[in-house]
């Protein structure tokens, strides 16, 4: 860790492609540059920019990028691209169980809370599915909807209903039993359920 901190104080600055709102980032950042004294320059976008402009670079070789903070879903594809490397540090041990891939090429540094939405006037509370195996069930067939753009939540579910192929199929299945509703937007998406 001391060779790093001395190499980035050496540069004088680590450079941060991130989706972290702006509002939130002194809550990182400040922290660290008081700490390290390496100051954080930081080019902040939608995800899809982030993960274009971090694929154009590493096929540019052109690597002025040293830290990158999106997506799961995202970070994966940059290991499959071989654009990581495998990070070692003695804080992995204090993380959740599964923050930190097998690969260990990134960790996961946010915790996402995935809620879902119902009509109150149309479904009563003790009629609500408990699992997501649940949603199989036909009386939920052109009743349900998800954010189209959502790939944190679909791979988050695909790995609850078993991970891989198994996961897969669970969607598979639902889509064929019950149809879903793919829209972009929560809040088209939650107008939709207000509107029934």
């Amino acid at each position: 860790m001391e060779r790093i901190v001395a190499a980035a104080k050496k540069e004088g600055r680590l450079t941060m492609y991130t989706t972290f709102a702006e509002k939130d980032q002194p809550t990182l950042i400040k922290p660290f540059e008081a700490k390290y004294g390496v100051k954080v320059n930081i080019w902040r976008a939608g995800t899809d920019k982030v993960l274009q402009r971090t694929l154009a670079e590493a096929a540019a070789r052109k690597y002025d990028v040293d830290l990158i903070h999106f997506g799961s879903p995202e970070m994966e594809a940059l290991s499959r691209e071989k654009i990581l490397q495998a990070v070692n540090s003695p804080v992995h041990k204090d993380l959740q169980p599964g923050s930190v891939p097998a690969h260990r090429e990134w960790a996961a540094t946010l915790l996402s809370v995935w809620v879902q939405v119902y009509n109150t006037q149309l479904i009563k509370k003790g009629d609500l599915p408990k699992t997501y195996r649940d949603l199989l069930d036909p009386k939920w067939k052109g009743k349900l909807g998800i954010e189209a753009k959502n790939q944190d939540w679909f791979a988050s579910v695909v790995d609850v209903m078993g991970g891989g192929e198994k996961g897969l199929k669970f969607f598979r299945d639902l889509v064929a039993r019950n149809g879903i509703s793919a829209r972009t937007g929560h809040t088209l998406l939650n107008n939709m359920v207000i509107a029934g």
